[in-house]
């Protein structure tokens, strides 16, 4: 049951995230900051100010809660061992 249903909505947040970075793609708002104050001010910019950048930021989390329950339980201990 869930480990399916993680697959499937993994793949849905993937097509989301990707459908909405089709939008950011050619960003008049995005050139514009970049030729003013740099591409990390422009990053910063999408991530803080841009609507479709917000809903990145959200299906990202979303994406990251998803992935962390299929983490095996021993790759915090594995770095210890090294």
């Amino acid at each position: 049951g869930g480990a399916m249903t993680n697959k499937f909505e993994r793949k849905w947040l993937l097509k989301q995230v990707e459908e909405t970075l089709n939008i950011c793609s050619g960003c008049f708002l995005y050139t514009l900051h970049k030729q003013e104050c740099g591409r990390t001010n422009a990053h910063s910019y999408c991530l803080s100010a841009c609507t479709v950048g917000e809903q990145l930021k959200q299906l990202g989390e979303k994406l990251n809660d998803n992935l962390s329950g299929q983490l095996p339980p021993k790759t915090i201990e594995s770095q210890d061992e090294g």
